[in-house]
């Protein structure tokens, strides 16, 4: 009789246990799931002043197939997948002038493009070397990571969106101190005055 109760108790503590198992079990499956994904695949700016306009798209350019492989990029020695990429459409650059652009390091506060700090630049590239040397396409690395009309060239005057497009291993689409995300576009004229401005937001 003492063997039977006992054989009873441990099957009700290993039936509780069970249960209490199980209770965890549907708990943690109601539990939502983590994004599989910590950051956006896609952010753009839109700028409009006067007869100037643009969007600029930035995008992760994904591995095509298993056996791809990443493609040479002037300037860098290496690259590595998924590949940052821009795609600027634009119009109304006036004519005889070539507008820069940049990513400046803080976002935009209202319309104020002064609100936007300084050039965005993690890495603190301050060359001063020979001016044959300075930032231009041919030489990226010599380029605050920013400054990307002084990487892929000015806004030129043309028709009505125009259409550029080039990848950029240097930037990243994250919230982070060397990410673009939460960071703005400003576009600059001849002279150097902002004339544009805009904040870069996710777009996925």
């Amino acid at each position: 009789m003492l063997s039977s109760n006992r054989n009873f108790s441990t099957l009700s503590q290993l039936s509780i246990l069970l249960w209490f198992l199980s209770v965890i079990v549907g708990l943690g499956s109601a539990l939502p799931q983590p994004p599989k994904k910590k950051y956006p695949f896609t952010a753009r700016a839109v700028l409009k002043a006067g007869q100037f306009e643009a969007e600029i798209s930035f995008w992760l350019f994904d591995k095509p197939s298993p056996t791809a492989k990443s493609p040479k990029v002037p300037g860098y020695l290496s690259t590595h997948w998924p590949l940052p990429s821009v795609s600027i459409v634009y119009s109304g650059v006036l004519k005889n002038q070539g507008f820069s652009y940049h990513i400046h390091e803080s976002a935009i506060t209202g319309n104020d493009c002064k609100s936007s700090g300084n050039h965005w630049n993690p890495t603190g590239s301050k060359f001063t070397g020979p001016k044959a040397f300075y930032c231009k396409p041919e030489r990226p690395s010599r380029c605050e990571s920013g400054d990307l009309s002084g990487k892929h060239g000015k806004l030129v005057p043309g028709p009505n969106n125009q259409r550029i497009s080039y990848l950029d291993p240097s930037l990243k689409l994250s919230y982070s101190r060397r990410g673009i995300l939460g960071k703005s576009i400003v576009v600059h004229n001849q002279s150097g005055a902002m004339i544009a401005c805009a904040n870069i937001v996710a777009s996925n």
